[in-house]
């Protein structure tokens, strides 16, 4: 996926459901995944839930 398709593919989702499991393999992706998005001035200030 290159910028443009993320940009315009991009949504916000209001619904969630709780029943929905993810693998910890998956979990670690998405943390890993986090880590690299920009934050304000640079802080850095993590918190994961």
């Amino acid at each position: 996926m290159n910028t443009l398709e993320a940009i315009y593919q991009r949504r916000s989702v209001k619904g969630y459901d709780p029943n929905h499991k993810i693998t910890p393999e998956e979990e670690q992706k998405l943390l890993e995944a986090t880590i690299q998005a920009p934050t304000s001035f640079n802080i850095q200030h993590w918190r994961f839930v």
